[in-house]
């Protein structure tokens, strides 16, 4: 885990400070940064044809870095003025909350993966495990070629894959090629988590509600407390680039709300607001940076941040035209139009570049159903709830009439729209407008709703230090204990109902998707036990066939030996579909082992039937019902077994 956060930190602390960043502030930002950082390299080095590895990394990351450092300083001497950005975000309370949020959040994750070896067997994780074993085996991480892991091209958000890759090349020289890559996977996802989302959300905590210590415990309360993010991210995909974009839009959000505080604002002196010599060019310049980082986690989590700084943008121009009066000036009515030109753009993007749906939509449910699952941010019948979240909603909404601040509440009408338009719209077409592009996934919206909802519920715990910055604050002990007592009640109330009545019973469900017996298992520990041996017992240059829906997707990640169909949807050569329908049909059978030999697959994993999600008769029908004539028995654990095949020659 100590490789991870280094990789998510060190590099943006050095190009925040190229840029000017400079506190607390460059700590927050310097996830995205990083990512930025790691995305834009391993695209460069692929493009020149250098291997992506950590030598090429730090390369690219000080050729950045440098570059960074010199524009700024030409700037500087071309303008004669200095360039600087902070937020006056307190260290103190931001590591305080840091450190009780890593708490929760690393128990959590210890529960759900007892062992760090395990990994969840899901659809989207056969890609991305096999994605990195492919930039380990080739070097090339960029986004623009990840996707030839399953023969096909086209841009895909590859900055996870990337990050995991440089972790996972130091654990390889310690661990076994089964375990490296999940130990990488959740040694980073224990890092993005604390590092990227919880220290996010604890310093949009003291931009919007306040600095002080007792806010922080209460925001490391309610992070403690969200079943829904990044739990379900692990558990329903897995979606591990949606999970690193989402998780560092709260650190740009800070910034963005910051900057918009600069219009005229009633906001107190106890709220973390811009500090620097001309903050608001560089802290433009270090958004458009992190921008690229987030947009090559997952473009998901760019139109989330999108939707944010809109409406950010948008309560900043209202407060101006407020303050300046009646009548109109010229330039507030150009940046009227802007504005709305922009949101139409928004629109228009979210609808009309929404990816091809890959599955057939939910069914519609009730609006009183889907008002509920916004409210506690469950998006699924199955999804734990939140119960302190509507509460915190609640009084999020009265800090916002109090503060005469009604930003907040603006984005969770956004995010409530949305989440409740694509859940309850009578169509297709309809919810997949509303839905956009989040593929009209529950899950996926829910999590953009529930982030835009985060201002207005982080707003609530202002309640306290509004309190305290208006009146005179006594001293003595019992002062003392009678506040943190007031705030330990507070994060009792928030954080044990979820944990006893949603969090801690839901957690034993994902043992049904990790390398454990389990009937929705994709792999049993034999499976396991026999990948494990397959470095042994397959011939260099060769590869395995087998039906990806059974487990056999999983062999390349964890083994290091080439398969034929390394994910369940591949686009095919005609030797590849010959394999997939005819491979054991005996009116194809020279056909079929032309195939063999123009592919090397000279193996045969038979893993049963499996989970035969996307996989089985429908799909692979040429692997279902094997001629054992054709085979010769190589390794066996129970009831896996490798083959070589042997009837072609």
């Amino acid at each position: 885990m100590a490789v991870a956060a280094t990789l998510l930190f060190l590099p943006g602390i050095g190009l925040s400070y190229a840029l000017g960043v400079r506190g607390t502030a460059s700590a927050v930002v310097a996830p995205a940064l990083s990512v930025a950082i790691i995305a834009v390299g391993a695209i460069a080095t692929t493009a020149v044809g250098v291997a992506w590895n950590w030598v090429s990394f730090t390369a690219s990351a000080l050729l950045l870095i440098a570059l960074a450092a010199v524009a700024r300083g030409a700037v500087q001497r071309g303008s004669g003025q200095r360039l600087s950005l902070g937020i006056t975000i307190k260290p103190g309370p931001l590591v305080l909350g840091v450190g009780l949020s890593a708490i929760a959040l690393i128990t959590w994750a210890v529960i759900f993966l007892p062992q760090a070896t395990l990994f969840a067997q899901t659809f989207d994780n056969t890609f991305h495990l096999n994605a990195i074993r492919y930039i380990l085996d080739t070097g090339r991480a960029s986004s623009f070629t990840i996707r030839e892991v399953t023969g096909g091209s086209g841009l895909y958000p590859a900055a996870w894959h990337a990050l995991v890759a440089l972790v996972a090349m130091p654990a390889g020289l310690m661990l076994s090629p089964a375990a490296m890559i999940p130990v990488a996977v959740n040694a980073t996802t224990i890092a993005v988590i604390v590092g990227g989302w919880a220290m996010g959300v604890l310093a949009v905590a003291q931009v919007i509600a306040g600095r002080s210590g007792m806010v922080a415990i209460m925001a490391a309360a309610v992070i403690s407390a969200i079943p829904l993010f990044p739990w379900l991210f692990i558990e329903w995909g897995s979606l591990y680039p949606n999970l690193l974009g989402m998780s560092l839009v709260p650190s740009v959000v800070a910034i963005m709300w910051a900057v918009g505080r600069t219009a005229p604002s009633t906001a107190a002196d106890h709220r973390a607001v811009l500090a620097g010599d001309n903050p608001l060019w560089v802290a433009l310049i270090v958004i458009a940076v992190a921008v690229v980082g987030v947009t090559l986690s997952h473009p998901n989590a760019a139109f989330t941040l999108a939707c944010v700084a809109l409406m950010i943008a948008f309560g900043a121009f209202t407060r101006r035209v407020r303050a300046a009066g009646l009548p109109i000036r010229p330039s507030f009515a150009a940046g009227g139009i802007a504005l709305v030109l922009a949101a139409g753009a928004l629109v228009w993007a979210w609808v009309y570049l929404a990816p091809p749906l890959p599955t057939t939509p939910p069914s519609p449910i009730g609006m009183r159903v889907a008002l509920t699952e916004w409210a506690l941010s469950a998006p699924v019948k199955d999804s734990p709830e939140m119960w302190a979240w509507p509460v915190l909603l609640a009084l999020g909404v009265v800090v916002g009439v109090k503060r005469r601040e009604f930003t907040p509440l603006v984005l969770a009408l956004v995010g409530m729209v949305v989440f409740v338009g694509a859940a309850t719209a009578k169509t297709a077409e309809l919810s997949r407008a509303f839905g956009g592009v989040f593929y009209q996934d529950p899950r996926r919206i829910a999590v953009f709703s529930l982030i835009l909802a985060l201002p207005l519920a982080l707003s609530a715990l202002g309640l306290y230090d509004d309190l305290m910055a208006n009146r005179a604050t006594p001293s003595g002990r019992r002062w003392w204990v009678a506040r943190a007592s007031v705030v330990a009640v507070a994060c009792v109330a928030i954080a044990v109902p979820t944990w006893t009545l949603s969090m801690g019973p839901h957690i034993s469900t994902l043992a049904t998707k990790i390398a454990i017996p389990s009937p929705k298992r994709y792999l049993s520990p034999d499976e396991m036990a026999l990948i494990e041996r397959l470095p042994a017992d397959v011939s260099p240059g060769t590869k395995v066939v087998g039906d990806p829906g059974n487990g056999s997707a999983f062999i390349y990640a964890l083994s290091d030996v080439p398969v034929v169909f390394p994910h369940f949807f591949t686009d095919d050569s005609p030797a590849m579909s010959q394999l997939r329908n005819h491979l054991f049909d005996p009116a194809t059978r020279p056909a079929s082992c032309d195939a063999v030999r123009s592919t090397g697959a000279w193996y045969f994993a038979d893993f049963g039937r499996g989970s035969t999600f996307f996989g089985g008769r429908q799909y692979y029908p040429g692997l279902v019902k094997p001629d054992y004539t054709m085979l010769t028995l190589v390794d066996e654990q129970g009831a896996a077994k490798l083959y070589r095949i042997t009837g072609c020659k």
